[in-house]
């Protein structure tokens, strides 16, 4: 599959869930979180890829974040927030939707 594939199948498979629904991903030490400022999709999209400058880049600026025990507790604290999520195996990616 091509980039602009893989981006158009995450757009589809783009959801919004809470919290306690990305809690099963986050046990499983596969959750991240995209800073606000990513697009969320073509994050997904350049791990599928296998974007390692990208994705590198991302880490170092801390746009993308693996999720710590002490973050996912403080997630925790509000279930009414919602999140935008892709996966892609074995990762998922959340984004917080601001209003």
């Amino acid at each position: 599959m091509t980039f602009a594939e893989i981006k158009n199948k995450l757009e589809e498979e783009l959801s919004t869930v809470d919290v306690l629904a990305l809690e099963p991903h986050f046990k499983r030490q596969a959750l991240f979180m995209v800073h606000k400022d990513m697009d969320v999709v073509e994050l997904g999209a350049r791990v599928a890829t296998d974007d390692k400058e990208f994705i590198q880049t991302a880490l170092s600026a801390q746009k993308l974040l693996k999720v710590s025990d002490e973050k996912m507790q403080d997630l925790l604290k509000d279930k009414q927030k919602q999140y935008l999520f892709v996966i892609v195996q074995p990762f998922v990616f959340a984004q917080e939707i601001l209003n």
